[in-house]
């Protein structure tokens, strides 16, 4: 089994009427698993807490301190870890919040191809403010640059080197396994994106 830790963290805010749920995957090597699930939730954290400042305010970021372990070539649970619960994250920008539909988006890359394709993955990231914008067409160049900043810190180690993974999920149309790669590139695309499946 080639197993991979999925972290999961929720962002809720009074008013607001669409909690989301935002979901990485992380290596199940590199240490015993709370080592390792202690270091996929403070890179989590390290992330989210670098660009609060350009999230709407009044919003709050919870990681569930436990990870689930997956058999990422079935999707099959196959256990659950805890390690050190982070502390939640309050986010604190000024301003209006944009519509919940545009969001930014950063793209995770592999070195992997399967099926002909590169495998890649993706981040939305909900809940930024007006003056992220540029005139409505992508955050401007300082969201950007500072999205980038607190991407990176997903591939920094704090304490245990683990990476952070892309799912090619099992499909059983075609019969295929699921796979996991590490991610080697993060991209802040400069054009807003749309979240258009829940499913993680």
């Amino acid at each position: 089994m080639a197993g991979m830790y999925r972290i999961r963290a929720s962002i809720s805010a009074v008013g607001i009427s669409k909690p989301c749920l935002f979901t990485t995957y992380w290596d199940a090597a590199g240490g015993t698993p709370a080592q390792v699930v202690t270091e996929a939730l403070a890179r989590v954290r390290a992330f989210w807490n670098s660009f609060a400042p350009t999230m709407a305010n009044g919003c709050v970021l919870a990681i569930n301190p436990v990870g689930d372990l997956i058999d990422d070539a079935t999707g099959a649970l196959v256990g659950q870890d805890a390690g050190t619960p982070p502390a939640a994250v309050a986010f604190a920008g000024s301003g209006d919040p944009l519509p919940f539909a545009t969001q930014a988006l950063v793209r995770l890359s592999t070195a992997a191809f399967i099926n002909g394709r590169r495998l890649q993955g993706h981040m939305n990231i909900p809940y930024l403010v007006e003056s992220d914008s540029t005139s409505g067409f992508g955050p401007n160049a300082g969201t950007v640059t500072a999205l980038q900043n607190a991407a990176n810190l997903l591939g920094t180690t704090v304490v245990t080197p683990i990476s952070q993974r892309v799912w090619h999920r099992p499909n059983p149309v075609t019969h295929t396994g699921g796979n996991s790669q590490p991610v080697i590139a993060r991209t802040v695309s400069t054009k807003w994106a749309t979240l258009r499946s829940r499913r993680g």
